[in-house]
């Protein structure tokens, strides 16, 4: 039976100095004798006392599943951990109805783990099993806009739009 030891330290920190705050976070992680790093920093600035801008920059890692790396039949184990980078951009009012929220990002990743189902059509070229693959790198891009009105009422709305990838 496989098994995977992992250990990780992380330190997280916000400073708010008059109308800007800022925070960092860090967090190291050793797995299968790997050290993996990852983090974010953020920024926000109180334009006035209802409106405030923020942007923000983060990276995370996600590890293949056992399923992904050991499963037969459908396995790769020579799978990479899947990685990401978003950048975010957003502009929140803070009123007496509730904080509404307008946000851009932008999201990059590296080494996407994905699942190649089996294909309809001619399959005399296609390995005929489903399987665990990496190496795209697709980039993610959207727009949200947010309403949350909790503090005077009970309801909450969201709006998304999303540029999704083909990942074909």
């Amino acid at each position: 039976m496989p098994t995977r030891n992992d250990s990780a330290v992380s330190l997280h920190q916000s400073v708010t100095l008059s109308a800007l705050t800022v925070f960092l976070a860090g967090r190291h992680e050793i797995i299968q004798d790997q050290s993996v790093n990852t983090g974010n920093v953020a920024f926000a600035y109180a334009i006035t006392p209802v409106y405030s801008a923020r942007i923000s920059y983060g990276s995370v890692f996600c590890l293949p599943t056992f399923n992904d790396l050991y499963y037969p039949g459908y396995s790769n184990p020579n799978l990479l951990p899947e990685r990401s980078d978003t950048v975010e951009a957003a502009l929140d009012a803070t009123t007496l109805f509730g904080t509404f929220t307008a946000a851009v990002y932008d999201t990059r990743v590296h080494d996407l783990i994905a699942y190649q189902s089996v294909t309809y059509g001619d399959l005399s070229s296609c390995e005929l099993r489903p399987r665990a693959y990496s190496g795209h790198r697709p980039v993610v891009q959207g727009h949200a806009r947010q309403l949350d009105a909790s503090q005077s009422c009970d309801w909450h709305l969201e709006s998304a739009g999303c540029h999704r990838p083909d990942l074909t």
